[in-house]
């Protein structure tokens, strides 16, 4: 059984450039295709591991509305290379998946890949949550709006 899902796509801009819009929890909202994502808590730029940032979230199940906060839990952090989060509720203990971007050079910008990876929720927490939240085409929608932030950025 599939425990992540991943998708790729070509960014016509610097890793650097890139990085610092992934590292800007002010801007996340720019490139989230589920609609989720809100504005932050805590608007402070992702600079280490271990590092907490709270966002402003909203979940919609037909006339279901939800509003949050989330705890994002920073586990990798290389810069111009990786950055990944995992998420908890407010206050919370981290539910399991795991949110990553890698980046690696291209000849025509950077390559990023956006893995969600649930390989660690727990069964409880993948039924109460409805994991996955998103397949590899709403991850490929992210990155095209990721690549369009990081162009009208320039």
């Amino acid at each position: 059984m599939t425990s992540a899902v991943q998708a790729m796509v070509v960014v016509p801009a610097a890793p650097g450039r890139v990085f610092d819009l992934l590292t800007d929890p002010a801007r996340h909202r720019e490139f989230d295709a589920t609609g989720m994502v809100g504005a932050p808590v805590t608007g402070a730029k992702l600079t280490h591991v271990g590092q907490v940032f709270v966002m402003n979230m909203t979940y919609r199940a037909g006339e279901h509305i939800e509003d949050y906060q989330s705890d994002n839990h920073v586990t990798v952090l290389a810069p111009g290379r990786a950055i990944a989060w995992a998420t908890a509720t407010r206050g919370g203990a981290p539910l399991g998946w795991l949110w990553r971007y890698d980046l690696a050079v291209e000849r025509d910008g950077t390559a990023v890949t956006l893995t969600y990876d649930w390989t660690n929720t727990p069964p409880a927490n993948i039924r109460r949550f409805g994991v996955p939240l998103v397949d590899a085409d709403g991850l490929a929608r992210s990155l095209q709006l990721l690549s369009a932030a990081c162009q009208a950025s320039l």
